[in-house]
């Protein structure tokens, strides 16, 4: 359903980094790496998208670029419990430190959730 999606409204980042989280959980690694480092280039200011993509990139086996890309979601707004509290994120945790990602990415941000 989110391929159809994605081509029903090309453009839409948040669609599209949705869409590459499906491709990992699916075992299509190199298709959600690709679809989230083009989602983070359409929408370089989401916090959404920015969560999307490191979780694209965490279940792709893509610990660096998800840590980054994480690391982005808190510094824009996103809800910094995430990171604890988010199976998804799991592999996340051994490649960054909680308490850096939640001490530097400066004060406590209005909470948002997925």
């Amino acid at each position: 359903m989110q391929k159809e999606h994605v081509r029903a409204k090309p453009g839409n980042a948040l669609t599209l980094a949705r869409l590459a989280v499906y491709e990992a959980k699916a075992g299509d690694s190199a298709s959600a790496g690709r679809n989230a480092a083009a989602a983070l280039e359409m929408a370089p200011d989401s916090s959404e998208v920015a969560y999307h993509a490191a979780v694209a990139f965490a279940l792709s086996g893509r610990p660096r670029a998800g840590a980054k890309a994480l690391e982005r979601a808190i510094r824009l707004g996103y809800n910094r419990e995430v990171l604890r509290t988010d199976e998804d994120l799991a592999t996340l945790r051994s490649a960054v430190k909680v308490e850096k990602v939640t001490d530097t990415a400066g004060p406590e941000p209005e909470r948002r959730t997925r």
